[in-house]
């Protein structure tokens, strides 16, 4: 249910990498060698979170969209069809070594709101492997996950086994369900992992049964890809309203 696919176009993936890593290292004086990899040296995890929020709000002043359509939306028109709505923000996450604060438990994307429809695509800046890479488990043990809540009304804790950690290098990106449970752990490698996530969904595909008001389109979406077809028939829409 998930896919590793080859980022289409790697001078879009640098542009936003290199985004990222001139916001981190604005007014630093440090050698021009530090790459996102090491920004352990420069960084401890008491100021990390405000490193991260700095060069989010950068990342999302550039044109991303269209970079990201450059290096992977032919992947997604196979899964979900041309008419595309995408997370109004570029998500971006740091996760070095040994911090503790950027752990995020298993859980599905699902609990607070997202549709199951959607797709996440996750673009990691830098080699993900082992615990500073993303886990995600099989729909086997998602499907657990979702029982115990049917049944008991909480959510299970569910470990990770070394080969739900995903590996990708430089220039890959993951596609997936939000419905298919994933986290993180304490990053026990010599590496930091930066990594950026956004949210895709048809237009025709539902929101959850009761749909929660800040996942929407106008929200939490915005227009991605949407076809001729599709501009025409809302027009011919307003002829039988």
């Amino acid at each position: 249910m998930h896919k590793i696919q080859d980022f289409k176009c790697v001078q879009s993936l640098n542009r936003l990498r290199d985004c990222i890593l001139s916001s981190c290292l604005e007014d630093l004086e440090c050698d021009s060698s530090i790459s996102l990899s090491n920004l352990h040296y420069l960084f401890d995890s008491d100021h990390i979170n405000a490193i991260r929020l700095k060069a989010f709000h950068k990342l999302n002043q550039l044109n991303w969209e269209s970079l990201l359509s450059i290096g992977c939306l032919e992947d997604i028109f196979p899964l979900l069809g041309q008419d595309l709505l995408i997370q109004k923000k570029l998500n971006l996450s740091i996760q070095m070594p040994d911090d503790s604060t950027s752990v995020l438990p298993a859980h599905s994307d699902c609990s607070s709101g997202d549709s199951p429809f959607e797709l996440v695509i996750w673009i990691p800046l830098t080699d993900a492997y082992s615990t500073n890479s993303m886990f995600l488990l099989d729909e086997a043990r998602s499907t657990i996950f979702y029982e115990s809540i049917r049944h008991g009304g909480t959510s299970p804790l569910l470990s990770p086994a070394p080969n739900d950690f995903l590996e990708l290098k430089y220039g890959q990106y993951l596609i997936f369900p939000p419905s298919l449970i994933h986290g993180n752990v304490v990053n026990l490698t010599h590496t930091t992992r930066v990594s950026l996530n956004v949210r895709v969904k048809s237009v025709f595909s539902p929101y959850l049964p009761k749909p929660v008001p800040d996942r929407m389109y106008g929200a939490y979406y915005k227009e991605w890809h949407i076809s001729k077809l599709f501009r025409w028939n809302m027009g011919v829409m307003k002829s039988f309203v």
